[in-house]
């Protein structure tokens, strides 16, 4: 039986969950607060979950409510203790304009409303918090179209959507993330090609390039840590789900400007996450030669080795995802079908491992 059913199920059951998590967290000493006015975040040990995956002290589950609908090939990002979800593809394969607001924390905890919309329809995008807003580059519509060069910046406050700026080239499947004061935006696909270039920009509206990936590719994982972005696996060539993947993971430094392989995934994989959760990265579910991964590896990255840490709930590969606290929270993406779920990654013992 999938997932989604499953949440809908246990609707009833998450106010009660979410009543006495509330409760737990407000008196629980090992809470977290994202912020000084924000209410605690999700606690180890307090998780409110249908189904829970435990490995050496790692903790993910899913929350037993979901988006409005199904969203695949979504991106996300934080603002605060909210996941915003920025289009991606309906059940029906059709690209939308809706941005779904997921809280966090507090009583209104994994409550989804739809907050706006894009100014495009868009899915295959890449989106990072900018200042109180959203920046979302590039993307495409449906399957088979044409890429974007749309900067689009959505403001929470408002609901709306506004262009900020272009990409140099049209640009979908690709990657953006804040490094120091500038976001870098590169691997994925311009309509003809896979894109080697790195660009950065300080704003959405102007870019230069800094720099070449050392193996092209689109949809990989990536994540940031200090001034070196790290991305793992990726589509080579072929189609997204079934085509030749990428087993290599890359990293590009900001300041020496240099794009290198520092290790190889245990086997090839797209359309996955990664994150940094207590002091180590993360790489997370994603799409393998076999289908839908649930899979959890840890990165090293003084050696390039990676470690087994545990699995998902249940395979999913790329969902909206954003880091908040200590923990990681996806939303959306593609298992056995498009997905609704919320689900939630701690860093429980994360740091000590």
């Amino acid at each position: 039986m999938h997932r989604t059913n499953r949440s809908l199920r246990l609707l009833t059951v998450v106010l009660l969950l979410a009543a006495v998590w509330g409760t737990a967290c407000s008196t629980k000493s090992g809470s977290h607060t994202a912020g000084p006015s924000l209410s605690p975040s999700i606690a180890p040990g307090s998780l409110p979950t249908t189904s829970t995956a435990t490995a050496a002290g790692l903790r993910s589950a899913i929350v037993p409510a979901g988006l409005a609908a199904p969203r695949s090939r979504t991106t996300g990002a934080a603002i605060g203790s909210d996941l915003y979800v920025m289009g991606g593809l309906d059940a029906a394969g059709a690209p939308s304009a809706d941005v779904f607001k997921v809280p966090v924390s507090g009583a209104q905890l994994g409550k989804v409303t739809l907050a706006g919309h894009l100014s495009t329809p868009t899915s295959r995008a890449a989106a990072v918090a900018y200042g109180s807003g959203i920046l979302v580059f590039g993307g495409a519509g449906g399957a088979g179209s044409a890429p974007l060069d749309l900067v689009q910046l959505f403001d929470p406050a408002t609901g709306a959507t506004t262009v900020a700026g272009h990409l140099p080239h049209p640009r979908t499947d690709l990657v953006a993330l804040a490094v120091g004061n500038e976001m870098i935006v590169t691997a994925g696909w311009d309509g003809q090609a896979l894109a080697p270039d790195i660009l950065a920009t300080a704003d959405g509206a102007s870019f230069h390039n800094v720099g070449s990936l050392a193996t092209p590719v689109r949809s990989p994982a990536a994540t940031v840590v200090g001034t070196t972005v790290y991305l793992f696996g990726g589509v080579l060539s072929g189609a997204d789900y079934a085509g030749l993947f990428a087993s290599a993971a890359q990293s590009y430094n900001i300041t020496t400007g240099l794009s290198k392989a520092v290790g190889t995934l245990p086997i090839p994989l797209a359309h996955g996450r990664a994150a940094v959760l207590g002091d180590q990265v993360y790489v997370i579910g994603g799409w393998t030669p076999t289908g839908p991964s649930s899979a959890i590896q840890r990165f090293d990255v003084r050696t390039g080795a990676f470690t087994p840490s545990g699995r998902l709930p249940g395979p999913v590969a790329g969902p909206a995802t954003a880091t908040i606290g200590t923990a990681l929270y996806l939303a959306g993406g593609m298992g056995a079908q498009p997905l609704a779920d919320f689900e939630i990654v701690s860093a429980a013992a994360l740091s000590s491992r």
